[in-house]
């Protein structure tokens, strides 16, 4: 939805504006229009060259909303008529989409994932954006308030409860995050997306200080048995993936094939 509730005239001949837009949701510009509105939390600085976006919120729950900013522009009303009155925005992604895709190719055993999560995202941060000709740049402050962030995914139709022996480390599992046994993927041999994010850029690997985990729990179905797993591994490390970045996609592919360890003996002598 892209408009303005107030038409808007140009000032006159030669006379340039400086334009800066930004796509959020109504909780960051407000109720109302412009940098004025007394709950947005949008402001334009007096020299009309940096545009700030105070406490910018993921909210982990529902973490779709999106956050865009245009790079700024200087127009003026047209001169001749080939020339158009019309402003055009560039915009680009100030959050990082985080996808988590999981797959099997294991066809003769069946693997379904009930439930993930990653605790400890940071869901806050100011956003500041320098406006220049060519080279407007967006720049985050330190992200804050870390929450849980759980899996959000839906079965397109309902789903007959999965009984399945508890994993042995089930304790590990944070009780705040539901598992629900009708609610489940069943993986196939392609990568296939489980759950997506937009979050704030923010460090996911610094040595003896941050480590970002999943956690993932899920089911495998043998001959013989239905049995739970619960299983956690870092996002990132030093040299791979040591941050979310803006306007980046970062997916995971996560392969769930199951190998089963044979096992033979002999007794001799």
């Amino acid at each position: 939805d892209w408009k303005a509730n107030t038409t808007h005239f140009w000032p006159g001949r030669g006379k340039e504006l400086k334009f800066f837009a930004i796509s959020a949701d109504q909780a960051t510009y407000g109720t109302g229009e412009g940098p004025e509105v007394a709950d947005s939390k949008v402001s334009i600085n007096d020299e009309r060259t940096q545009m700030t976006v105070t406490d910018f919120t993921v909210d982990p729950s529902a973490p779709d909303t999106d956050l865009m900013v245009a790079d700024y522009v200087e127009a003026k009303q047209k001169e001749a008529d080939t020339e158009s009155n019309t402003v055009n925005f560039t915009f680009r992604h100030a959050l990082t989409k985080v996808q988590f895709l999981f797959r099997n190719t294991e066809t003769s055993m069946p693997v379904y994932v009930q439930q993930m999560y990653v605790e400890g995202i940071n869901t806050v941060a100011d956003l500041t954006v320098n406006g220049a000709l060519g080279g407007t740049t967006m720049t985050w402050g330190t992200p804050e308030s870390p929450a849980l962030f759980a899996g959000d995914y839906a079965p397109a139709a309902t789903l007959e409860t999965l009984n399945a022996t508890p994993a042995e480390n089930i304790s590990a599992w944070n009780s705040a995050v539901t598992i629900d046994p009708a609610n489940y993927m069943e993986l196939t041999d392609q990568y296939v997306p489980f759950t997506t994010w937009l979050v704030i850029p923010q460090d996911v690997f610094v040595a003896d200080t941050k480590d970002l985990k999943v956690t993932i729990a899920y089911v495998i179905e043998s001959a013989t048995e239905t049995r739970q797993f619960i299983s956690t591994f870092s996002l990132g490390s030093a040299n791979v993936v040591p941050t979310w970045n803006q306007n980046q996609y970062v997916k995971y592919n996560i392969n769930l094939t199951p190998n089963i360890i044979g096992f033979d003996a002999t007794v001799e002598d």
